[in-house]
Order: C-alpha cells, then structure tokens, then sequence
C-alpha cells in the first residue's frame, strides 16, 4: 500500500475514493488524529486515500489531477469485493490463532504458576 493523499474533509476522501475506485484502482480511505492530544481537543482529524497496489499508484495520482486519465490495470468490482472478502477472512483466521495461541500461553503460566504455588506450599508444611 502506498499513500496518494491526505485530507482534512472526510468527506471529499470517501468521494475520491469512491471515484478511484470505479475507474478500476483500488484503494482505501483509513483516518489519523493530527493531534498527539486527539480531535477531543483539536478537533483536527487527517484522512488518508491509500492505493491498495503499488502498480496503481501512479494511475491514482494522474486520476487525482485529471478525471479521463485510463488506469493502466484496471480492477473489477467483484475483483475488489473478493479481494476485501479474501483479506477479511485471512485476518479472521489470523486472529483467531493469535487468540488460541495466546490463551494457551497464558494457561501455560498459570498452571505453572499453580505447581509453583504447590510445591512451594508443600516445602514450608514439611
């Protein structure tokens, strides 16, 4: 993923991207708080237009500045929406092995610990 551009308005983000998208380059709209105290204070926000590709970076930019540029590669709807539902579903899988992983380390150190505990206990009753 690349970054093309950044926006203050939400908004005009979500309309480019909309319009990038249908001209056959994927990309996505993710938002930053511009302050390190958050918009609660600042009220300022930075949304950025990332271009999935990297091939279509440059295609992004031109269609940025000029609506009739032709991207070079261009991708399909259903393209996009099986690659959206391919990423969903891997991350969902990676998730879930972070959680069972996870959760058996920490049984892990609980039993552990509770041998621990036991064995210990049983050394100062002797």
């Amino acid at each position: 993923m690349k970054l093309v551009t950044q926006y203050f308005d939400l908004n005009e983000a979500d309309k480019e991207n909309q319009r990038l998208r249908q001209s056959g380059v994927m990309t996505v709209v993710l938002s930053k708080k511009l302050s390190r105290l958050g918009a609660k204070f600042s009220g300022h926000y930075k949304t950025s237009l990332w271009v999935v590709f990297d091939d279509q970076f440059k295609d992004a930019r031109q269609l940025l500045e000029n609506q009739n540029h032709v991207p070079k590669r261009v991708i399909s709807k259903e393209e996009m929406e099986d690659i959206e539902h391919s990423s969903k579903k891997e991350f969902l899988i990676f998730e879930q092995n972070f959680i069972r992983n996870a959760a058996i380390i920490i049984t892990g150190f609980l039993l552990i610990a509770l041998l621990a505990y036991a064995a210990f206990g049983t050394a100062n009753d002797a």
